[in-house]
């Protein structure tokens, strides 16, 4: 009977990673440092968000001639 051809592509299928799995905890984030972090990437975000306008508003009237 013929191969299945689920069975002949996984014979050829290599794995992702080589790293090993564990079902360990290591360490536990609580609610209120992931609250602290996601405020820090927010101000980082918002900083983006200005920088990226002044810079639109610097460049808005530069014209480049090659």
């Amino acid at each position: 009977m013929k191969e299945s051809i689920d069975a002949r592509v996984k014979s050829f299928a290599k794995p992702a990673s080589s790293v090993k799995h564990s079902s360990k905890i290591v360490r536990t984030i609580s609610k209120l440092d992931i609250l602290k972090l996601n405020l820090e990437v927010d101000k980082k975000i918002k900083q983006n968000a200005r920088e990226r306008r002044a810079s639109f508003e610097e460049a808005k009237d530069v014209i480049v001639k090659d």
